[in-house]
């Protein structure tokens, strides 16, 4: 069982069942698949709310950070790294409106380069 906080930007995505991936830094138990998840916004809050109960489906190391032209270049286990319409398919997944934005996102929130997690239910 792993406890999963969301963003209250990303919280409504969550609920709805639009929002079925997350990225996440790696921690010290890693999320394994068909591991259940609880997915809350506000937690440690007295507005904290469970989001969804689902089972973990497909987990993935992940590395984000920009090349040397400062173009985002997002590698994920197995599968290389992405092309342009695959980064973008990421972007939009991860409830991201484009692929910048995501990469803003990880800039400001972990620092590049990231090594994560991709975890999808």
């Amino acid at each position: 069982m792993a406890i999963l906080n969301f963003k209250k930007r990303f919280a409504t995505f969550v609920e709805l069942g639009i929002k079925r991936q997350t990225i996440r830094a790696r921690r010290r138990y890693p999320i394994r698949e068909g591991e259940d998840l609880f997915l809350y916004t506000a937690l440690r809050t007295k507005s904290a709310k469970l989001l969804r109960e689902v089972s973990c489906t497909y987990v993935r190391d992940i590395s984000i950070d920009v090349d040397i032209d400062g173009r985002p270049e997002i590698i994920i286990a197995g599968q290389g790294p992405l092309s342009f319409e695959e980064k973008h398919d990421l972007a939009l997944k991860d409830g991201f409106t484009s692929v910048g934005e995501m990469l803003t996102f990880f800039r400001d929130t972990h620092g590049l380069p990231f090594e994560g997690q991709l975890i999808k239910w």
